[in-house]
């Protein structure tokens, strides 16, 4: 596995993993991961997968996490905190510029990121899945859409005989309640700027890079104040993500680090 071991007050051990926990090309095996087996029979676990925009969270580890617990033989379903966008991509970016408008204040308030979600209304939704009962949004954030609130969510954990895995992913997924256990991802900052401009070709030129200096300049604050949160944290930056022994919370988080394997 990948560790990080210089000393420091950030500095947090994942617990000591063999060679069978880490992922291999199908995946990770969900009872050799340290804390535990998440595949519950009979209840609904609620994973958090959290970590910095463009570090693979939906697009290559959820898919994962998703697939292996199917194999097996478990419900699994995604839930992402994007769900629960207040605003469009297109309604964000005029509030946004409109904040600049009215001053340093309210340009800042309008930054903040805790500003964008409706957390209340994730939490809600969260503990209504853990009571095994149905969920269905519409309206929501569409990334495939362009980011306008056209999607639609729809997640029954009653017909679960087994039990039900639910990944929630999102930046700011780590401080919410109605959650079993926080994984975080981690991707070098090229490696995340890259994909974010292939996935967000919506977005045009320097427009990308601003939102993704916005995005970070909240990260960092955010996984600073809630690090102590993170069960286990996963490298993504190749096709097989692994499993990280130790972090340092100023390593991870900085801007210009780049993770070396062992």
């Amino acid at each position: 596995g990948e560790s990080v071991s210089e000393g420091g007050q950030g500095q947090r051990s994942f617990g000591v993993l063999d060679h069978a926990a880490l992922w291999g090309s199908l995946g990770v095996t969900l009872y050799a991961m340290p804390f535990g087996s998440l595949l519950v029979p009979g209840k609904v676990t609620i994973l958090a997968i959290t970590g910095q925009a463009g570090a693979g969270k939906s697009n290559h580890v959820a898919p994962l996490v998703l697939m292996e617990a199917q194999q097996q033989g478990y419900d699994a379903a995604h839930l992402g905190l994007d769900s629960f966008f207040k605003l469009s991509s297109r309604q964000r970016k005029a509030w946004l510029e409109k904040g600049e408008r009215l001053g340093d204040e309210e340009a800042a308030f309008r930054k903040d990121q805790l500003n964008w979600w409706d957390f209340t209304a994730a939490e809600a939704s969260l503990a209504q899945l853990m009571r095994g009962q149905p969920l269905h949004l519409d309206r929501v954030y569409n990334r495939a859409d362009g980011g306008e609130l056209t999607g639609e969510v729809h997640i029954d954990p009653s017909v679960a005989a087994n039990g039900m895995l639910i990944v929630f992913d999102g930046v700011a997924t780590a401080h919410l309640k109605f959650i079993d256990k926080v994984m975080f991802v981690y991707a070098d900052p090229l490696v995340r700027l890259e994909r974010l401009q292939q996935r967000d070709r919506h977005r045009q030129g320097q427009e990308v890079l601003q939102r993704f200096e916005l995005t970070e300049a909240f990260e960092l604050q955010y996984f600073s104040q809630y690090w102590d949160r993170i069960d286990l944290l996963v490298s993504n930056n190749v096709d097989n993500p692994r499993v990280l022994q130790m972090a340092d919370l100023e390593i991870v988080l900085s801007p210009d680090h780049l993770l070396a394997p062992c």
